[in-house]
């Protein structure tokens, strides 16, 4: 998509063109998911507090900034959606197509492959009359999204560094207060699933998101995970092994296993797989121990970033207490590290 395509008017349209050293896909991903949307949407200091995101066209795109201490909403909805390509929003409307009191633009966002994993990027603001444009281009349109571009390349190259860069993560001690009201574990809108349990925003009160790139394809990552000789070899956190009692990695099947910490302490698991897309996503159900209690259901995607894999792993506990519990057990950082093992385990580590 180029900018002559934009069929521009320079008397309404306030235009940004940028080249950004980060793929086009990684850029989508920053726009599209709200757990991104707090590291780049707005100039700093000032801060995104809360973001939903319902990504189809009518859906909503809500944000609340912290300026200065005051609280500014802002309510729209999505006009088109072409991924890796263009995004178009508006203040014009909010969800439900109701027309908003006193609209100020429409975005119209680009990302064009120019080679070498580089982006153009445009980013065009469209308003109703030369006043509403000029009155934007006073407040500093320019400067004000020059600096959410380079925030927001920053921000991707730092997503596409691996272990270090797990920026991404996030539930209640990150940004808690994220939450789109029909966002699944992910908060990710309109990938919303019931399996993912309780009201949107509760769950997304008790979800944790853990993301890694690793550099290697999707089908040697997916092997890894889903072989049964292999996952046992990788999977826990540092210094923790696996003893495999039972392991079946179908949709249907489970794995009934205890990882025994370095300590010697060992801990029951069992988990029932409930969905298997062969190399996009596996679900799975969480239990304390062989038919124990339930305590969160899982969600793992694969997405190839440029011959890379981004894997994704949600958590979404079954209660307040599960979340706060596992948490407090350091769940977070154990993650990444069972990320970091397997990103070790297929020679990307």
């Amino acid at each position: 998509m180029t900018v002559e395509a934009l069929d521009l008017d320079p008397e309404l349209d306030l235009v940004l063109t940028r080249e950004i050293d980060a793929p086009r896909a990684i850029l989508w991903q920053c726009w599209t998911r709200p757990e991104h949307i707090p590291h780049f949407f707005v100039p700093r200091p000032h801060r995104v507090t809360a973001c939903e995101i319902d990504l189809r066209v009518g859906g909503r795109f809500n944000t609340t900034f912290d300026v200065d201490g005051t609280a500014m909403e802002n309510k729209g909805v999505w006009l088109e959606l072409i991924r890796d390509e263009k995004l178009v929003f508006t203040d014009a409307y909010t969800e439900g197509w109701k027309p908003a009191p006193d609209p100020f633009m429409t975005a119209i966002v680009t990302f064009e492959d120019i080679g070498d994993g580089r982006t153009r990027y445009t980013a065009v603001a469209r308003h109703r009359n030369a006043d509403a444009a000029q009155s934007h281009r006073e407040m500093g349109f320019h400067d004000g999204w020059g600096t959410v571009v380079d925030q927001l390349e920053d921000y991707a190259r730092g997503l596409m560094q691996g272990p270090d860069a797990d920026a991404s993560m996030q539930g209640p001690d990150a940004d808690a207060s994220m939450q789109g009201s029909d966002a699944d574990a992910s908060m990710q809108g309109s990938d919303a699933d019931a399996s993912m349990q309780g009201s949107d925003a509760d769950a997304a009160q008790r979800t944790m998101v853990i993301e890694r790139l690793i550099k290697a394809p999707v089908a040697t990552v997916w092997r890894a995970w889903m072989t049964p000789g292999s996952l046992p070899q990788w999977w826990g956190p540092d210094g923790f092994a696996c003893r495999t009692r039972r392991i079946d990695l179908r949709q249907g099947g489970d794995w009934v296993f205890d990882m025994i910490g370095p300590d010697g302490t060992v801990y029951p698991n069992h988990h029932r797989f409930t969905l298997v897309q062969p190399e996009t996503r596996i679900d799975y159900v969480l239990h304390h121990g062989e038919n124990g209690p339930k305590h969160a259901d899982a969600r793992v995607s694969f997405e190839d970033i440029g011959g890379q894999t981004r894997v994704t792993l949600r958590m979404t506990f079954l209660t307040a207490a599960d979340y706060a519990q596992a948490r407090d057990f350091g769940a977070v950082e154990l993650g990444r590290q069972t990320l970091g093992k397997l990103a070790r385990f297929v020679g990307a580590g």
